[in-house]
Protein backbone atom coordinates (compact mmCIF):
# COMPACT_ATOMS: atom_id res chain seq x y z
CA UNK A 1 0.00 0.00 0.00
CA UNK A 2 1.36 3.19 -0.76
CA UNK A 3 1.57 6.17 1.31
CA UNK A 4 1.53 9.07 -1.19
CA UNK A 5 -1.89 10.52 -2.30
CA UNK A 6 -2.74 10.32 -5.31
CA UNK A 7 -2.10 12.70 -8.53
CA UNK A 8 -5.25 14.06 -8.58
CA UNK A 9 -5.09 15.38 -5.08
CA UNK A 10 -1.82 16.60 -5.10
CA UNK A 11 -2.86 18.52 -8.04
CA UNK A 12 -5.65 19.85 -6.09
CA UNK A 13 -3.85 20.56 -2.84
CA UNK A 14 -1.53 22.63 -5.02
CA UNK A 15 -3.69 24.17 -7.40
CA UNK A 16 -6.42 25.57 -4.82
CA UNK A 17 -3.38 26.89 -2.51
CA UNK A 18 -1.82 28.29 -5.53
CA UNK A 19 -4.74 30.78 -6.93
CA UNK A 20 -5.73 31.76 -3.35
CA UNK A 21 -4.12 35.04 -2.36
CA UNK A 22 -1.82 33.82 0.52
CA UNK A 23 0.70 36.19 1.91
CA UNK A 24 3.72 36.46 -0.03
CA UNK A 25 5.76 35.27 2.44
CA UNK A 26 3.34 31.94 2.65
CA UNK A 27 3.62 31.68 -0.94
CA UNK A 28 7.56 31.70 -0.55
CA UNK A 29 7.67 29.14 2.00
CA UNK A 30 5.27 27.04 -0.25
CA UNK A 31 7.54 27.66 -3.23
CA UNK A 32 10.38 26.45 -1.43
CA UNK A 33 9.42 23.19 0.05
CA UNK A 34 6.36 22.19 -2.38
CA UNK A 35 8.82 20.52 -4.54
CA UNK A 36 11.50 19.17 -1.94
CA UNK A 37 8.76 16.81 -0.74
CA UNK A 38 8.89 14.26 -3.79
CA UNK A 39 9.26 13.89 -7.63
CA UNK A 40 5.00 13.90 -7.90
CA UNK A 41 4.72 17.29 -5.74
CA UNK A 42 7.83 18.76 -7.85
CA UNK A 43 6.07 18.29 -11.57
CA UNK A 44 2.77 19.01 -9.89
CA UNK A 45 4.00 22.20 -8.21
CA UNK A 46 6.38 23.12 -12.23
CA UNK A 47 2.96 22.38 -13.83
CA UNK A 48 0.70 24.55 -12.17
CA UNK A 49 3.38 27.43 -10.82
CA UNK A 50 4.90 27.75 -14.51
CA UNK A 51 1.48 28.45 -15.95
CA UNK A 52 0.38 31.03 -13.64
CA UNK A 53 3.42 32.63 -12.27
CA UNK A 54 3.27 34.48 -9.12
CA UNK A 55 6.03 37.29 -8.09
CA UNK A 56 6.57 37.52 -5.00
CA UNK A 57 9.86 38.80 -4.80
CA UNK A 58 12.15 40.64 -7.47
CA UNK A 59 15.26 38.28 -6.87
CA UNK A 60 11.74 35.37 -7.60
CA UNK A 61 11.59 38.19 -11.53
CA UNK A 62 15.64 37.98 -12.02
CA UNK A 63 15.88 34.02 -11.24
CA UNK A 64 12.82 33.54 -14.02
CA UNK A 65 14.96 35.43 -15.91
CA UNK A 66 18.11 33.08 -15.85
CA UNK A 67 15.75 30.15 -16.62
CA UNK A 68 13.94 31.60 -19.59
CA UNK A 69 17.95 32.61 -20.84
CA UNK A 70 19.77 29.54 -19.71
CA UNK A 71 16.75 27.10 -20.69
CA UNK A 72 17.65 24.88 -17.92
CA UNK A 73 16.31 24.37 -14.48
CA UNK A 74 16.00 21.63 -11.88
CA UNK A 75 12.16 22.57 -11.32
CA UNK A 76 10.52 24.58 -14.57
CA UNK A 77 13.04 22.07 -16.86
CA UNK A 78 10.11 21.43 -19.73
CA UNK A 79 7.49 24.14 -18.50
CA UNK A 80 8.66 27.44 -18.65
CA UNK A 81 8.22 29.45 -20.71
CA UNK A 82 6.06 27.58 -23.36
CA UNK A 83 3.54 26.41 -20.57
CA UNK A 84 3.00 30.62 -19.02
CA UNK A 85 -0.36 31.99 -19.30
CA UNK A 86 -0.43 34.88 -16.58
CA UNK A 87 2.33 36.41 -14.64
CA UNK A 88 0.68 37.77 -10.87
CA UNK A 89 1.73 40.27 -8.27
CA UNK A 90 -0.13 40.48 -5.73
CA UNK A 91 0.76 43.03 -2.61
CA UNK A 92 -1.04 43.01 0.33
CA UNK A 93 -0.54 46.23 2.54
CA UNK A 94 -3.60 45.78 4.67
CA UNK A 95 -1.44 44.40 7.62
CA UNK A 96 1.44 45.68 7.29
CA UNK A 97 3.58 48.05 5.32
CA UNK A 98 5.98 45.53 4.11
CA UNK A 99 5.19 42.91 1.67
CA UNK A 100 7.83 41.35 -0.62
CA UNK A 101 6.00 41.58 -3.31
CA UNK A 102 6.00 45.31 -3.34
CA UNK A 103 9.53 45.25 -5.57
CA UNK A 104 7.96 43.25 -8.23
CA UNK A 105 4.66 44.72 -8.41
CA UNK A 106 6.78 48.52 -8.88
CA UNK A 107 9.01 46.95 -11.50
CA UNK A 108 6.30 46.05 -13.52
CA UNK A 109 4.38 49.58 -13.88
CA UNK A 110 7.72 50.91 -14.12
CA UNK A 111 7.96 49.20 -17.87
CA UNK A 112 7.39 51.40 -20.59
CA UNK A 113 5.78 48.32 -22.54
CA UNK A 114 5.35 44.70 -21.99
CA UNK A 115 6.88 43.64 -25.34
CA UNK A 116 9.72 41.68 -23.41
CA UNK A 117 7.53 39.36 -22.12
CA UNK A 118 6.08 37.89 -25.42
CA UNK A 119 9.63 37.22 -26.38
CA UNK A 120 9.78 35.31 -23.45
CA UNK A 121 6.94 33.98 -23.13
CA UNK A 122 5.12 33.09 -26.35
CA UNK A 123 1.77 31.95 -24.53
CA UNK A 124 1.52 34.81 -22.21
CA UNK A 125 -1.42 35.78 -22.41
CA UNK A 126 -2.38 38.20 -19.11
CA UNK A 127 -0.09 40.48 -16.87
CA UNK A 128 -2.45 40.75 -13.46
CA UNK A 129 -0.80 43.43 -10.70
CA UNK A 130 -3.21 43.91 -7.68
CA UNK A 131 -2.06 46.06 -4.56
CA UNK A 132 -4.47 46.49 -1.65
CA UNK A 133 -3.64 49.04 1.37
CA UNK A 134 -5.44 50.74 4.30
CA UNK A 135 -5.79 54.48 4.44
CA UNK A 136 -6.55 56.42 7.97
CA UNK A 137 -8.87 53.02 8.83
CA UNK A 138 -10.46 52.93 6.20
CA UNK A 139 -9.71 50.88 2.55
CA UNK A 140 -8.51 52.44 -0.30
CA UNK A 141 -9.55 51.91 -3.96
CA UNK A 142 -6.93 54.13 -5.45
CA UNK A 143 -3.50 53.05 -6.65
CA UNK A 144 -0.36 55.37 -6.28
CA UNK A 145 1.22 53.70 -9.35
CA UNK A 146 1.12 54.98 -12.72
CA UNK A 147 1.08 51.99 -14.89
CA UNK A 148 1.51 52.26 -18.08
CA UNK A 149 0.82 49.83 -21.16
CA UNK A 150 1.06 49.26 -25.33
CA UNK A 151 -1.69 46.49 -24.83
CA UNK A 152 -5.37 46.81 -23.87
CA UNK A 153 -5.44 47.30 -20.24
CA UNK A 154 -8.38 46.38 -18.12
CA UNK A 155 -8.75 47.59 -14.73
CA UNK A 156 -11.50 46.09 -12.07
CA UNK A 157 -12.23 47.80 -8.85
CA UNK A 158 -12.77 45.62 -5.89
CA UNK A 159 -13.89 46.97 -2.17
CA UNK A 160 -10.38 46.63 -0.80
CA UNK A 161 -8.22 46.75 -4.02
CA UNK A 162 -6.99 48.06 -7.72
CA UNK A 163 -6.04 45.75 -10.04
CA UNK A 164 -4.26 45.82 -13.34
CA UNK A 165 -4.28 43.51 -16.32
CA UNK A 166 -3.26 43.52 -19.51
CA UNK A 167 -4.57 41.19 -21.89
CA UNK A 168 -2.61 40.14 -24.90
CA UNK A 169 -4.07 38.89 -28.23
Amino acid sequence: MSTQPPPELVDIVISEFWCSEPPSKDRIAFMKTCSLINSLWKDAFARIASRNIYLPTVAYLVYLSSVIGAKKSVIYHRFLPKSTRTLNCHVDLTKSTCDSAMEPYVVLCSLPNRIGFRKCFPGLHQINLEISYRIQGGLSNDDTAQCRTRGLAHYSRTSRSRSHSWLYY
